[in-house]
């Protein structure tokens, strides 16, 4: 050891020198440690600088009130120190602030009473154990904690609901700008838990729990911006029946001109609410990885919000009531039936990577009028819909607000069905009002899973249906036994394309499957490069039609490639006798590499289908080969026939006799014939197309078959393949 050290036992001030400015003169210092409060007798006079705790009791002749806290502080000054309150009941009568070089510590036993409209503001740090500390009267209150405790103000596991929610609705008060964290262990709840102001609230390993407060508005309301509820379980007090006010987790701004904004609600349990997350007038939140189970309505749902997420929760069993009625996953919408100032559409919401379980009543995921709204990734099962994106009313009851770029990607849908029982896989659908379209939707639906998803005796239903939309791109989707359709473009579709997209069984057993569907006019568009699969589904009509078009004068479809393997590959609806489009529609084969088949079954000797043209349709070629598959009976001849029809050419093109005397079974024949017997510039030919085309009403191809009538198509077919371009 050193020769300068110096060793002794107790030692007094005599041992050390300090300036007199230094010294508290008459002043009981004390130091807390294992033992209890200790006086430091000792050293008596010790000095500021090197005292770090001071006994607020040796003030103000030790009177357990403000006025010694008061007294106290007024010593230390600006230094910084801890300021150790005796148990005993600490009298606060009059305001008074804690300044922020001032660490409090209240013992366990000492209780700050707040004088009703009084408040004590604690600027600086706050020490003190898992106890209770503060009692608050009236409307005293405490204010400025950066960290707290509820069992601060009295939050038990042994205290009555109603008790706790006083605690910690004061705590929360008392945490502005702060953090709130609760410890581990289950607490009765009995009515709203508040958060008027900016907190995080944790509670990791927390429950509150409502169970025994089964009436009126129940769960936390929150009012204020700049708030954080992470890991906290709400178990609510029924989830039986519907009741608006018994919400897990509220979080709304006044109205649409006064916004919260950054709420954040992750790693949520919430249990045996109507609802558990809503939000409304909220911007740039967050809603991630809770789960929300057991609940009547909705697990989460936004209304007139900016700018959040909801990711990665999960989302089970909320079985509402009855069919359309109280049931969704989640929800991004807005007031139905309000004006657009008091209830604006949601805008830019991610909804992703979310699993959503058992919604059998209702919607997985649902959107009415948002703009820019992307559900990706999301796994839903077991949910009557699975997605629904449609429009919204306004004050008249009119639909009017379309959802507006919507992306609807990467989703895996299963129905958990295989009757054909539920409803759409995903429909998206604009604002309309008969016979104007008031909003198209317009967005995305690419890349999803859909499987039994479909209301098989419902002929307008299917996996994926769109109607009243603008250039709705429907892509890479693999749709697994719809029904009875697999892609359904209603009508009033502007500019849609479906593209690229495998559809494999689909069926019914009280209509057609069919694989693609467009129908009942106002649609435009382009179905091509989708693969249209027959697999082991049975059922009484499995992938009976490939594509089906039922159109009238307000269409224009583009029919390019598609892989079938359907029994017929097209139909319309004009059904046996014909195929095509009425009233001067437009179906186009355009740039067909293969043949395209039509079919035909009836016992009709003479069958036709249409392709029918508008005004100024220049055809530049077209080729066909004939098969004819029938069965019992003989076939004397086939005769194919092209020709135009209603015009002045009509019946321009010679019949051609493809074969004869063929016995039942199966006869093949090829015809490869050029355009030029339609017309070929090179040819002079006096009469230019689209005149006769201008003036005629359908370009037709007749299959005509003489001989046994009765019985030659009764369990066979004729088709014919027909491959075209056109030129505009």
């Amino acid at each position: 050891m050193g020769s300068n050290i110096l060793y002794k036992g107790p030692i007094g001030k005599e041992d050390v020198a300090f300036e007199n400015s230094e010294l508290l003169d008459g002043t009981q210092f004390t130091r807390r440690g294992s033992l209890g409060t200790v006086a430091m007798t000792k050293i008596p006079d010790f000095i500021k600088t090197h005292v770090s705790t001071i006994n607020a009791r040796y003030f103000n002749g030790g009177v357990l009130t403000e006025a010694t806290i008061t007294a106290a502080i007024g010593s230390i000054g600006t230094s910084p120190r801890r300021l150790y309150l005796e148990p005993g009941t600490w009298a606060i009568g009059n305001d008074l602030t804690i300044p922020s070089n001032v660490v409090l510590c209240p013992d366990n036993g000492a209780i700050l009473t707040v004088a009703t409209t009084k408040t004590l503001t604690i600027n600086g740090p706050f020490d003190a154990g898992d106890y209770q500390v503060f009692s608050l009267t009236g409307t005293g209150a405490v204010a400025g904690l950066k960290k707290s405790r509820p069992e601060w103000f009295g939050f038990s596991a042994s205290a009555t609901g109603a008790a706790n929610a006083t605690a910690f609705n004061s705590a929360v008060t008392a945490t502005s700008g702060g953090k709130l964290t609760i410890t581990p262990g289950t607490y009765t709840l009995a009515g709203n838990i508040t958060v008027p102001n900016a907190v995080t609230i944790i509670g990791y390993g927390a429950i509150f729990d409502w169970a025994s407060d089964t009436t009126a508005s129940r769960g936390m309301l929150v009012t204020a911006s700049n708030v954080g509820i992470r890991g906290l379980k709400l178990d609510g007090p029924q989830h039986a029946t519907y009741v608006g006010t018994q919400i897990g987790i509220y979080a709304y701004g006044a109205d649409s001109a006064h916004y919260i904004s950054n709420f954040t609600a992750e790693d949520c349990e919430i249990t045996d609410f109507s609802s558990g997350i809503a939000l409304k007038f909220v911007s740039g939140f967050k809603i991630h990885k809770n789960n929300i189970h057991d609940v009547v309505a909705i697990g989460s749902q936004v209304v007139c919000v900016l700018d959040g997420t909801i990711t990665e929760n999960r989302v089970k069993d909320i079985e509402g009531t009855t069919n359309g009625t109280l049931a969704y996953g989640i929800s991004v919408t807005r007031v139905d039936g309000s004006t657009i100032a008091s209830s604006p559409v949601s805008q830019n919401v991610v909804v992703a990577k979310n699993i959503i379980e058992n919604v059998p009543n209702w919607e997985g995921l649902d959107n009415h009028s948002g703009h820019n709204i992307t559900f990706s990734e999301n796994i839903v099962n077991g949910c009557y819909f699975g997605i629904g994106v449609g429009p919204s009313e306004d004050e008249n009851g009119d639909s009017m607000y379309a959802p507006i770029n919507n992306i609807i990607a990467k989703n895996t849908l299963s129905s958990g069905v295989t009757d054909g029982s539920y409803s759409y896989g995903i429909v998206m659908v604009g604002a309309y009002e008969a016979p104007t379209v008031n909003e198209y939707a317009t967005g995305e639906i690419t890349g999803n899973i859909v499987k039994g998803y479909g209301a098989q005796a419902t002929s307008t239903n299917g996996a994926i249906v769109f109607y009243n939309t603008r250039g709705l791109k429907v892509s890479g989707n693999d749709i697994q036994e719809p029904s009875p359709t697999g892609i359904h473009a209603y009508y009033n579709n502007a500019g849609f394309s479906v593209v690229d997209n495998t559809v494999l069984d689909a069926w019914s057993t009280a209509g057609t499957g069919r694989a693609i569907y467009a129908n009942d006019g106002g649609n435009t568009g382009y179905i091509g490069s989708n693969t249209l699969l027959r697999g082991a589904k049975t059922a009484t009509s499995v992938m009976a039609t490939g594509v089906r078009i039922d159109s009238n004068s307000t269409d224009d479809i583009v029919l390019g490639d598609n892989y079938s393997e359907a029994t017929n590959y097209l139909g319309g609806a004009l059904t046996y006798a014909s195929f095509g489009l009425r009233g001067g529609g437009n179906f186009i084969l355009k740039d067909v590499s293969d043949y395209t088949k039509f079919s035909q079954a009836s016992a009709t000797p003479s069958d036709a289908f249409y392709l029918q043209f508008p005004a100024g349709i220049v055809i530049t070629d077209v080729w066909w080969k004939l098969d004819t598959e029938f069965s019992g009976g003989t076939v004397s001849a086939a005769t194919l026939e092209f020709g135009i029809s209603g015009g002045d050419l009509d019946g321009f093109l010679p019949a051609e006799n493809v074969f004869t005397g063929a016995a039942a079974g199966y006869k093949d024949s090829t015809i490869a014939s050029r355009g030029e017997l339609l017309y070929d510039a090179t040819a002079g030919n006096t009469m230019p197309l689209h005149y006769f085309i201008t003036t005629a009403t359908n370009f037709t191809a007749t299959l005509r078959l003489t001989g046994d009538t009765g019985d030659h198509l009764t369990a066979g077919q004729a088709t014919i393949w027909v491959k075209g371009y056109r030129v505009k």
